[in-house]
């Protein structure tokens, strides 16, 4: 059984650097060292539920290029098959009350 804290999160901010590429068949987010630096390695970041697209992944590809000058690609094995936001919301809003003592108020209503 979920309980909330499994579904929580939120979206940083910030605007990914890195392009969006089709690799293999598969479209790819890629992010590259700053300033032409050869990359040191290449790491490639699978996803959790929420896919290639979702702006914390993308900045966190973007970090490891540049604070580690690694060359970061992220295919989307899901191809497009990721749960949505607002997909999120819903089911912690469902998650919440299932789980919620009767004594407990749900903030979300």
């Amino acid at each position: 059984m979920s309980c909330p804290e499994c579904i929580s999160g939120h979206t940083h901010d910030g605007t990914p650097l890195g392009s969006t590429r089709e690799i293999y068949e598969l479209d790819s987010y890629v992010a590259q060292p700053a300033n032409g630096v050869a990359p040191k390695g290449i790491l490639i970041i699978i996803t959790d539920a929420f896919g290639y697209s979702y702006v914390n992944v993308r900045l966190l590809a973007d970090h490891y290029a540049a604070s580690g000058d690694y060359l970061v690609y992220i295919p989307d094995f899901m191809k497009g098959r990721c749960i949505s936001l607002e997909s999120l919301h819903a089911r912690r809003i469902r998650v919440y009350r299932a789980n919620a003592p009767q004594a407990m108020q749900c903030p979300w209503t």
